[in-house]
């Protein structure tokens, strides 16, 4: 059986030549958002936006993260998206729908923590050992931080298990929100030092989202 898109060479299969099909193009692995959840992105609705920056104050990160996500669907409507947070007993994982977003912080008790090693542990388990051509985007303001209950050093221990998905074919995209170039402990990612991306784009303000444009061209590349 023979399969394929036909070349201008199929007259060749009457001569008994069978290599005249163009080979279909290889499916792109999944495309996997994890987003943070934890307190220190404060809200994602308009609403609580608007108050921040009508009060001259900076675009809340939850708002801007969800934005990211957004132009993330918009390009590649197929995308799982993944929330993670945590509290002093327990690690959340939240899929949402890909032009979602949870309800406003302010109506519901979300918990605040910044469990990324829990993120990639479910993203392992969910996958089952399908790794090869998983692209994972990570959006977050910050290192790993309490409250969760996982009792170790959590910065080393989302390196250790994001190197050991990145041996397996998981290849990262890093977009920082609220950050600055030069990182510091407990709120931003010091850069090289979880994720071993492939590119990054930092998102401070509204008008920063343009900066996604290298990310979504790298994506739609591969």
């Amino acid at each position: 059986m023979y399969a394929g898109t036909p070349t201008p060479e199929v007259w060749r299969l009457s001569y008994g030549k069978t290599k005249v099909f163009s080979r279909p193009p290889l499916k792109r692995g999944r495309l996997v958002v994890l987003i943070d959840l934890s307190g220190s992105m404060m809200c994602w609705c308009s609403k609580c936006n608007l108050e921040a920056s009508g009060t001259g104050g900076r675009s809340n990160r939850g708002w801007l993260a969800f934005q990211v996500v957004g132009a993330l669907a918009t390009r590649f409507p197929e995308i799982t998206v993944l929330g993670f947070c945590s509290t002093d007993g327990r690690n959340y994982i939240v899929p949402l729908e890909p032009n979602s977003q949870p309800l406003c912080r302010k109506k519901k008790d979300i918990p605040r923590g910044n469990p990324d090693c829990a993120a990639l542990l479910y993203l392992e388990n969910m996958l089952q050992g399908s790794l090869e051509g998983v692209r994972a985007v990570v959006i977050s303001d910050g290192e790993p931080a309490g409250p969760y209950p996982l009792r170790c050093n959590s910065p080393k221990h989302t390196q250790d298990i994001a190197e050991r998905l990145y041996r397996q074919g998981v290849r990262y995209i890093s977009v920082l929100i609220g950050s600055s170039a030069e990182g510091a402990r407990g709120d931003l990612y010091p850069r090289g030092d979880l994720y071993p991306s492939d590119i990054s784009a930092r998102i401070n303000s509204e008008g920063d989202l343009e900066n996604l444009t290298e990310i979504l061209t790298h994506l739609s590349e591969r």
